[in-house]
């Protein structure tokens, strides 16, 4: 059964929401759709220096809203906002500079960025960080350094932090193995719906590594991962069934079923 580290950065996506009059405006025109006027009311702001403001326009052509210019100009209104200190600013433009996305890869710059935003207390940034220490990008490989991270980012609620030290504490990557320990970890992130984290935890119960082998909570959380469209979950729940009776297998969609949030 795979078991697979977070493969991809964490972008901050949420707008900010700042505190004056005007603002609010542009952040009501972006709720009901209409992106040119939030543009209209952004813009001045953001030329006179408001970085939430800034870093929200960033956000729109990054996002490519009603045709917006897209990354290119969401990295230059990005690195208006980080310039100033904005956090989330800060950890997007980092990751573009990785993913080399309207501009080109810079590991180091995007390490840079992550750094600050890191040391404002921002959890994907910490993730971000992290995870480019565990894989030696933009810096020599610090697997404690990692650790470290990940473990900061994971008590900040980052799910992919959470799962990524299950990998390392299941595959004793840079620390001694730990099945319990990664157990523990993965649980963290399922709980928190985390696709990956759920079929590996589903893999632990299915063969009793960190936990006692129970194919009931295997199927249950292979469940949940299939239903996010997890393929390698999907295949694990049919393994998985060959094993139990019917009874058992009722049981386990009835558990997942009650985890499941509600239908919109």
């Amino acid at each position: 059964m795979k078991v697979r580290i977070a493969p991809t950065l964490a972008l901050a996506v949420v707008l900010v929401l700042a505190a004056c009059a005007t603002f609010e405006d542009g952040m009501d025109a972006y709720k009901q759709g209409d992106y040119e006027t939030a543009l209209e009311v952004w813009r001045p702001l953001a030329e006179g220096g408001n970085a939430d403001a800034q870093f929200n326009i960033g956000l729109i052509y990054m996002e490519r809203r009603d045709g917006a210019e897209g990354p290119s100009a969401a990295a230059a209104w990005y690195r208006m906002a980080a310039d100033r200190g904005h956090a989330d600013a800060q950890n997007n433009l980092g990751v573009m500079y990785f993913m080399a996305q309207g501009v080109p890869r810079d590991d180091a710059e995007a390490m840079r960025l992550f750094r600050a935003a890191a040391d404002q207390g921002h959890g994907q940034a910490r993730f971000n960080l992290g995870r480019m220490y565990a894989r030696g990008q933009g810096a020599p490989q610090d697997s404690v350094e990692a650790v470290a991270l990940f473990r900061a980012a994971a008590d900040q609620g980052v799910a992919e932090a959470a799962h990524s030290l299950g990998v390392i504490y299941g595959s004793g990557l840079g620390v001694a193995r730990d099945d319990m320990a990664a157990a523990n970890w993965y649980r963290r992130a399922a709980e928190a719906g985390y696709a990956e984290a759920q079929n590996n935890l589903c893999a632990l119960y299915s063969t009793g590594r960190g936990v006692p082998r129970d194919y009931v909570q295997a199927h249950m959380w292979c469940d949940l991962a299939a239903d996010q469209g997890n393929q390698t979950a999907r295949r694990n729940r049919g393994i998985i069934a060959e094993r139990m009776t019917t009874p058992e297998i009722e049981t386990a969609e009835a558990w997942a079923s009650a985890r499941q949030p509600p239908a919109e």
